[in-house]
């Protein structure tokens, strides 16, 4: 299994486990999740956001006439009143490419729709020896940054100050912790 089906695999089954069965995947690319998801019956609902045209067309084109499935050609970082319809708020794969002020507004954005569920994987830095090549000490050359697991934890920590209604736990994608992940679930209030 490759890492990315091992992150597909973790936050498909972490979104099973929370009972959340519409999921929109920020960032969507070309669409590779977004037909993982339509793979299982239990996702009733699907929505990928990109900005690309030429991705979401590839997507369009590989997810063919899936009914579940709706893409939005826009930023992640525009609100959207359709957003707020779906349970479930995957970024995977994508804060890492983010400015520090576009991650703000990022988050910004994802805690106003308020969903049950945010999941965002992003590489974990201590994985990165096994990489013969690297650009700066990180994966890509478009990588502004990567965390360490701690580092992680402090990231989730700061994005939720000012946020009361959500706890957070973190963990890996796959064993051998090349990727990590952040769920932030929204507290129900008693």
């Amino acid at each position: 299994m490759s890492l990315y089906e091992k992150r597909y695999y973790t936050v498909a089954q972490l979104l099973r486990q929370e009972h959340v069965d519409s999921v929109l995947d920020f960032g969507c690319g070309d669409g590779k999740f977004l037909c993982y998801l339509a793979q299982d019956p239990f996702f009733a609902r699907i929505g990928g956001v990109d900005i690309s045209t030429s991705r979401l067309t590839r997507a369009r084109h590989r997810i063919g006439d899936d009914s579940r499935i709706c893409l939005f050609l826009q930023s992640f970082l525009d609100p959207n009143p359709k957003f707020f319809s779906y349970a479930a708020i995957v970024v995977m794969e994508v804060i890492e490419h983010l400015e520090e002020d576009e991650l703000h507004l990022l988050f910004q954005n994802i805690f106003q729709i308020a969903p049950s569920i945010i999941i965002a994987t992003t590489p974990n830095r201590e994985y990165n020896w096994h990489y013969p090549t690297l650009y700066n000490g990180l994966r890509h050359s478009s990588h502004r940054f990567e965390f360490t697991q701690i580092e992680m934890k402090h990231f989730a920590e700061k994005i939720m100050s000012g946020v009361h209604n959500y706890s957070f736990n973190t963990g890996f994608c796959d064993y051998e912790g090349a990727s990590q992940f952040i769920m932030w679930k929204k507290v129900l209030e008693p």
